[in-house]
């Protein structure tokens, strides 16, 4: 019962994400052979207000640079999406506002990755991130909480074990690239 009731969240979690996701955009980024060029934006953490933090995306972009070519954005992505219960409404609402941001505000590389990380005192609750192309078509994103192997690999208490979910999560999705081994 129990595995058949985190089979029914994770579908649940996952089709709701998957509904802001561009199918043909998706398909393309998944189908890309060649290494690829990333724009990182500081990572959003709502704690108890909203703060961006660098550091998180910097490791981001030297993880990524293993594979393409990424680089830091210093420009804070602004969106107004709050904390939410509802971790796919908040997620598509986010991945909505940024590619909404990232229309007014075009990249020159391949690909602009926003991490969000949702963050209580001792815990992490939530890690967000948002992979929008340069057309501007939401290609991809992560959702990760505790029902997750990778949150339960690491159990971020923090940015920094919030960051290191992500990066397996966004390893684990670029191993299935042909032509590209994180």
């Amino acid at each position: 019962m129990k595995h058949m009731t985190m089979a029914l969240l994770l579908l649940l979690l996952m089709s709701g994400c998957a509904g802001v996701v561009d199918k043909a955009g998706r398909r393309d980024y998944l189908a890309a052979r060649d290494a690829f060029t990333v724009t990182v934006f500081p990572a959003i953490v709502h704690r108890r207000g909203v703060e961006y933090d660098a550091r998180a995306s910097q490791t981001l972009v030297d993880s990524l640079n293993q594979v393409g070519q990424a680089r830091l954005s210093g420009e804070e992505v602004a969106i107004s999406t709050s904390w939410r219960m509802n971790e796919a409404a908040m997620w598509q609402q986010s991945a909505r506002d940024f590619q909404a941001w990232i229309a007014t505000h075009p990249i020159e590389t391949d690909f602009a990755l926003l991490p969000e990380y949702l963050i209580q005192p001792g815990t992490v609750v939530g890690v967000h991130a948002y992979l929008v192309d340069r057309q501007g078509r939401v290609v991809g994103g992560w959702l990760r909480n505790s029902h997750w192997e990778e949150y339960k690999a690491v159990m971020p208490s923090d940015v920094a074990g919030s960051t290191q979910v992500l990066w397996l999560a966004m390893r684990a999705e670029l191993r299935n690239r042909p032509g590209l081994t994180p």
